[in-house]
């Protein structure tokens, strides 16, 4: 995906340049419009690889991958001050059916709940124990396989997380990781479990590839 990002960039490098020496050499405009073209041109390619660098490293707001590691996180709580929504930062790598890594890490951000905020705390705290948590968008328990049933687990919740939840069962709004209460671009159906070990080839299957 980043390949395919450069290489779009450098085409529209290359279109500016083509279309502004076709100006230079076809056209009869006077040498001053030429001049100032060549002018305008070298700012906005000047200007945009400024605007590019200065957005690389910088959270993406795109839909997760339904299946990856989770690396890192940090969440950010609303402001009633500034009025500033609040949000919640991971950090993720995607893997495949057999938990393996196809993709390098990528920054995420998602709308602020209290209850992915919940979610990611006690993820954090697993993390923070030298465990690997495997975060999923969407997966039902019946589109998984035994294997991952019983590899899964659900993540120990805090006592203050305990607290927090027995709070939103009492006022009658008790949710689960994002969905239910979440705001407009938050993925739906986002839990965490701990990461099951990574599903290795069937070795009869590697003996008659070879």
């Amino acid at each position: 995906m980043i390949q395919s990002t450069i290489f779009s960039i450098v085409g529209v490098y290359i279109l500016l340049g083509v279309l502004l020496l076709s100006l230079n050499i076809a056209s009869l405009w006077r040498w001053w419009v030429k001049a100032g073209a060549i002018v305008v041109t070298a700012v906005a390619f000047v200007g945009s690889y400024l605007a590019i660098t200065g957005l690389v490293g910088w959270p993406t707001t795109s839909p997760m991958p339904d299946r990856f590691q989770l690396l890192s996180t940090n969440v950010k709580e609303p402001d009633r001050k500034t009025g500033a929504a609040g949000a919640v930062y991971m950090w993720v790598q995607e893997i495949n059916e057999d938990h393996l890594p196809v993709a390098p890490p990528r920054a995420y951000e998602i709308p602020y709940t209290t209850s992915l905020a919940e979610d990611i705390q006690a993820a954090q705290e697993h993390i923070n124990a030298g465990d690997q948590i495997m975060g999923e968008v969407g997966t039902t328990e019946e589109s998984k396989s035994e294997g991952d049933k019983q590899a899964e687990g659900q993540l120990g919740a805090t006592d203050d997380n305990k607290q927090a939840q027995q709070s939103d069962m009492q006022g009658g709004q008790q949710v689960s990781g994002a969905g239910g209460l979440a705001a407009p671009g938050a993925p739906q159906d986002l839990h965490f479990s701990p990461m099951p070990a990574v599903r290795l080839p069937d070795k009869g299957a590697l003996v008659l590839n070879n």
